[in-house]
Order: structure tokens, then sequence, then C-alpha cells
């Protein structure tokens, strides 16, 4: 009797007695008729850098020119290849974060971590800090007007705004823009023109309270965790607001105050922004709403009224986009822990019952990330719960879940790779507890240097609740690929008669991959003995370092 309860994909109930689904790194494979025909081995990870000093990196990307960056630690890296070789050359320094995100518009690129915006410029590689200098002042009555502030960290070209609780001297007004010069510059002094490199402001008359500086790229919201770019314009959301700001046109270092938008079809705080179809989507705790570019100022997004919905983002780094849409964990007034995608501007779950229970069960999921690749026509859909310690992935393609793990000292837990690019040919992914930079590899059969465990579990079917002999268990696998040395790969087999409270011995069995060209070894279980009239779970399992595809189980 072939089992067709060992095909599909992972599926863990609530209850003990109903978990009898579980899919560690194995892919559900279909037919063109959408039927699951088995399940091949997950990638392995090949190791392709380490980066320096063991540093975890927080972000990965490739830029719409071609050139390749990663934040490790407080250090941007550009990424070179040639001949198949890594290479890391430092771009500057940065402050630390935990995830990285990037975008570029072919000039420059801008990340953020969710604590300070920086801006890269490609034809220079040049890195400075999207910083927001505010301080008091005090100014001369003189000609030319010397302003003093200790250590104020200005540099000549640097733009203010001026304020004050009084009154400024004549010569300065609020409302106007001023530029720092070389003249006159010190560490705890400076002067300022109405151009660029002009004449120093000259001052008179009288001046009374405090007075203020900020310098002009203000705009740009402080603990932006994602950045978006969208015909001409870099848009970042700002946290605990429902504000969204946007740069000036192919400057993402000017960020006018004036440049903001509020999404407020709703009462909720942004999470998040993408830009998907040259619409800009932004996700708030309970809501989402979409803008199109209408050329309007001072921010030129206008919201469409018919992409207002009433699914919000439980995590801002679980957005991502693949295969024309936008996928993200969702959250809204009535509960939390759904997958979606958008279909339209309608959001569509897409994640199961258990996968949700499992989600809910988690302490913490706003600190949930989320990546995507394709390979061999596969579209992929990523996500991992630092806090929850899983990593699920949705094969957009065949529509099924499986989960991704790292497993040691007995347990399984989350799957190390967290950002990916795809470079030089190449789907290179970070680690978060290595340091090191891997390529998925389907070729490859480890996790870097750690073993991969696989493993299914299903339930044969009962009638009538009446007890069965199970006289053996054949699984079919793809044999006769070869081994590489050593032992031959080994395969385990146990079963629970009691809904997975209780577990049989483990009993293991040559996988029967074999030799180059024995194509016809099975792996058989023989004498199994009677079942007790409830459903019987069998488990399989593996560590071996070969090609593995499964394709079917039978039952006699």
């Amino acid at each position: 009797m072939k089992l067709n309860s060992f095909l599909g994909g992972a599926d863990t109930q609530r209850s003990t007695n109903l978990s009898d689904n579980r899919c560690i790194n194995l892919i559900p494979t279909t037919n063109d008729a959408g039927d699951v025909t088995g399940y091949y081995g997950a990638p392995g990870l090949a190791l392709e850098k380490a980066i320096p000093g063991g540093a975890v990196a927080s972000g990965i990307y490739t830029a719409s020119n071609g050139r390749c960056f990663m934040v490790a630690s407080t250090t941007l890296y550009e990424l070179t290849e040639s001949g198949s070789v890594i290479s890391l050359t430092s771009r500057g320094t940065v402050t630390a974060g935990t995830v990285t995100r990037f975008t570029d518009n072919g000039i420059q690129m801008i990340f953020v971590n969710g604590t300070d915006g920086w801006l890269f410029t490609f034809s220079t590689n040049a890195l400075k800090k999207i910083i927001v200098l505010q301080d008091t002042f005090t100014v001369t009555i003189a000609s030319p007007a010397v302003f003093t502030q200790t250590a104020h960290g200005l540099v000549a070209g640097d733009r203010l705004d001026l304020s004050s609780t009084g009154l400024l001297p004549t010569g300065l007004d609020t409302d106007t823009v001023y530029y720092v010069i070389a003249a006159g510059l010190t560490a705890d002094a400076f002067e300022v023109s109405l151009t660029s490199g002009g004449a120093a402001i000259n001052t008179s008359g009288t001046q009374s309270g405090v007075h203020t500086y900020t310098t002009i790229g203000y705009g740009f919201p402080e603990g932006a965790k994602t950045i978006s770019y969208m015909n001409g314009r870099f848009i970042a959301c700002e946290p605990s607001t429902q504000n969204f700001y946007v740069s000036e046109v192919l400057d993402g270092f000017t960020w006018d105050i004036l440049n903001v938008q509020t999404v407020d079809s709703n009462p909720d705080n942004v999470v998040g922004e993408v830009v998907s179809h040259n619409e800009l989507i932004v996700f708030c705790d309970n809501s989402g709403e979409v803008f199109y570019d209408a050329g309007a100022t001072p921010s030129p997004f206008v919201r469409n009224a018919s992409g207002v919905f009433e699914v919000g983002c439980a995590a801002a780094y679980s957005i991502a986009k693949i295969d024309n849409t936008v996928f993200w964990l969702g959250k809204n007034e009535v509960g939390q822990g759904v997958i979606y995608k958008l279909n339209g501007y309608t959001p569509q779950r897409i994640s199961t019952f258990s996968m949700e229970y499992a989600i809910q069960l988690m302490t913490t999921i706003s600190d949930a990330i989320a990546f995507t690749y394709q390979q061999d026509g596969h579209h992929f859909y990523v996500i991992g719960f630092p806090t929850g310690g899983k990593t699920f992935c949705f094969d957009i393609n065949t529509g099924l879940w499986h989960e991704r793990a790292n497993f040691a000292a007995g347990v399984f837990s989350r799957w190390e790779a967290q950002e990916h690019a795809f470079f030089a040919g190449m789907h290179l992914v970070c680690d978060y507890t290595e340091g090191n930079i891997y390529s998925i590899d389907q070729t490859v059969y480890t996790y870097g240097t750690e073993v991969i465990k696989w493993l299914r579990s299903f339930r044969a079917p009962v009638k009538d609740m009446a007890r069965v002999r199970h006289n053996k268990l054949q699984l079919d696998c793809e044999a006769g690929v070869g081994v590489t040395g050593g032992d031959e790969p080994t395969v385990m087999m146990k079963f629970s008669d009691d809904g997975g409270h209780t577990w049989s011995s483990e009993v293991w069995r040559s996988m029967g991959i074999g030799s180059i060209g024995e194509y016809a070894k099975r792996v058989i279980w023989n004498r199994l003995g009677m079942t007790k009239g409830l459903p019987r779970i069998y488990e399989l399992s593996g560590t071996a370092a070969v090609k593995t595809v499964l394709l079917n189980v039978y039952l006699t």
C-alpha cells in the first residue's frame, strides 16, 4: 500500500496526537499537475568567505549597478568576485545594528539599521551618516558673525536651519537655509553664508533667548528600519508615528521636514514600507495603505483609495518581495501571526493553521526576519524567528511549507542563513552566529561544517480503529548516486502507536544510496508488529552528506 500521507508539506498541530506531519530540511516537489511526488534535500551552505574578526553580518545587498555590499558589525564592506573567490574591501565605519536594509538609485545607496541612516556615493565611494545635528549656539554681533558651540561636529557645506526662543540678531532669520563655510571653521566655532562657499553673514542689532541650529536633512526619520526608492526619491518610515518621509529628487542626503506624508486611514503607527509595481505600500500595525506618485508637492505621494487594507505588519523585517508580489507577517486588531501575500490590493493568507499556532506560541514575533530567493525555478519566502528559534520556508510554486533548521546536541534550531543577495551568480547569505558568508548550493550537503539532518513524519491510515499488523515499511529513494567515502549512509525509523507521546526504539538501515549504478537498492524495515487501533505515526530521518531524494513509502 502506497502511503499518500507521506507526501505533503509541514503541518505541526497544537495537539500531540495531531502532530504527525513534520517536514524538516526536505523540500516537497510536485509534477505539472500539482501532485506531490517526493522530496529533495534542502540545499547546503558552501563557505565563500569568513568575515574578518568573526563579525556577524547584519545585512547584504546587491545594488542596481551590480555592486554588492555588506554591513558586518561596524564596517561597510564591498564584495568583489574573481575566479569564484570572494574578497572584501572596507568602505567605512558605521554604527552597529542587528538588521540592516538597503536600497539605491544607481548613484547613491542608503542603508538603515533601526538607529541611523547612511549614504554611500558609488562614484566616489564616499560614506557619510545622514545625521540630525541639533544643538544650541551663541553668536556674536559682528562682521562676520561667529557662531560658537563646543565640539559642534559641523563641516563646510552643511546646511542649517536656525531658530530661537527669543530673537535672532539682525542678519539672521528663521526659515532660511544657511551654509557652514570653511572660513573661520574650528572645532568649536563656525561661520555661515547664504550660499555654499559664499561670503560670511554679518550681524547687527540685539538678540535674546536661546538659539538652536538644526542640520537640513533633518526630515530623515530616526530609527528607520526599512528604506525604499521610487521615481527618483528615497522613502523611509518614522517608527512610533503615522509618518513617512521623502527625500529630494536624486538626493538621498536631503530630507526636508515638509516632505512628509501621513498614513491616517486608520489610527495606527507605521511599521515599514516597500515599493512594488511603482506603487508605495506602507504597512502599519493593523492596516496598510498604497500610494502612487502624483507629482504633488511638497510630498509627491497620494493615497490610492482602493489600496487600503485592514491587515497590518507584526515585524518590519518580515516584509519581502518575490514573484511579482509582497509577503509579510501579519497583524491586526483581532490577532497576529498569520503570513500573507498581497493579491492585488487584497491580503491573501498563505500560512497554515498549524504554522500559525507555532508562531503564536512564540513569546516574541516582532523580531522575525525574512528574505526571498529563486533557485531552479522555485521561488522561496524564508522567514526566521530569532526568539522563537524556527525558520519556515514557503515554496511559492508548489504552495507548500517546510522547515529549514540547523541540528546540534540533539536539537533542531533556527536555520543559520539570515540575509540574502544574488551576486556573481551565487545566492549569498550571511549567518547570524559564526561571521561567515555562504552560498546556497544544491550540490553541497552540509550547512558549512555542520551535517544536515532531515526529518519526515507521517501517519499510516487505519480503518475503523482496528488493530493492524504492519509487516514491512519500504522507503523508495533515489539510489545509485554513490557515496564520497566512508561508511554507507543510513536512515533512521521509529514509530508511535499513541499519537506521538511515546516512541519505539530507533531502527537504522542502510539508506540504499549504494555505489554508483546500484539503482535497485531499497530501504526496508520488516516485522513492525501490531498497532493498537490508533493511527501509527512513522518518523524517518537521516544525516547523510549526500544527495537525498525521497520518492515514496510503501506499507504492507
